[in-house]
């Protein structure tokens, strides 16, 4: 995997599009957006992870964008203002962009919708439409420019742009609407925010999270995968199977030790300190007390509690 600058468009073209991305409003959840700030993840990248494949780092989470012989796709958005930033990267890589799809609502991955709604088909489980809607609304803003124009069902396979982009749904885990998307030409799997790659994740239980479900759509990622699939998180660095098996781990394990504590009787307070020896170095630290009283309140609830 290599650092590549791409060119093929005006410097003005492209300093004006940064511009209008570094003035954006954020729509992402608030405590995802302190811990991506704090990780220092502000400017955009774009690096090569495979033929014809590249993903573009920065001001959201992961974008994938992929090459075909007629056009190009991108997956996800990022933030609001980053579109038009990001809509001349991916066209860079490949022109005309043919179809974008979200992974889900959140806004660091839907925010920049805007740029390609009036004349790309952008698509995203049927859940994320409304999601999107309230999310936009609630900070009074128009919601129409964000919403996904196309539904995508929970085992959907599109060719566009000569790229064949396998979209899949296992259930609720991150939210109730997460997509993974799987590019079988080129072996390249995007997890959405189903793999917080070595960082702490960010649980959205009003959403509709579950780690519960969280596991077994990583179980059924994994099922796309052999020991040279390249995994794009949705946030994190570019791995492998591994950290899709990693993300596993996590879960296992945080489930286990909120678990003593709900059986034990102990205050949610408790769970919010735990503190075990997986987390050594993992980043969004600042998520960690969060995602394990969000898995206390799961657990407590399926106990009845």
């Amino acid at each position: 995997m290599s650092e590549t600058t791409h060119t093929g468009i005006s410097r003005r073209a492209f300093s004006a599009a940064l511009a209008a991305a570094a003035g954006g409003a954020f729509l992402a959840p608030g405590p995802l957006l302190r811990a991506a700030r704090a990780q220092g993840q502000e400017a955009l990248a774009i690096r090569v992870v495979a033929p014809g494949v590249s993903v573009i780092t920065g001001r959201g989470g992961n974008s994938l964008v992929a090459a075909g012989d007629g056009g190009s796709v991108l997956i996800d958005s990022k933030l609001p203002d980053t579109g038009p930033a990001l809509r001349v990267m991916a066209e860079n890589v490949g022109v005309p962009l043919g179809a974008v799809i979200n992974t889900h609502h959140h806004g660091d991955h839907t925010g920049g919708n805007p740029a390609f709604t009036p004349d790309v088909p952008v698509h995203a489980h049927p859940a994320c439409a409304e999601r999107v809607r309230a999310q936009v609304a609630g900070r009074g803003d128009d919601p129409k420019p964000f919403l996904p124009t196309r539904e995508a069902g929970p085992d959907t396979t599109l060719t566009v742009a000569g790229v064949t982009a396998e979209l899949r749904h296992a259930g609720a885990g991150h939210t109730d609407n997460d997509l993974y998307v799987f590019l079988p030409e080129q072996n390249v799997l995007h997890t959405g925010d189903l793999v917080f790659h070595n960082m702490h994740p960010f649980i959205d239980r009003p959403a509709g999270a579950t780690t519960e479900g969280w596991i077994r759509s990583c179980e059924a990622m994994l099922e796309l995968c052999d020991d040279q699939t390249v995994v794009i998180p949705g946030h994190g660095e570019v791995g492998g199977e591994d950290a899709i098996e990693r993300q596993i781990r996590y879960f296992e394990a945080v489930r286990g030790a909120i678990g003593e504590i709900v059986d034990a009787g102990g205050p949610r307070a408790d769970a919010g300190r735990v503190r075990l020896t997986l987390f050594e170095g993992m980043g969004f630290e600042r998520l960690r007390a969060r995602a394990m009283e969000a898995v206390y309140d799961e657990m407590l609830e399926a106990k009845g509690g």
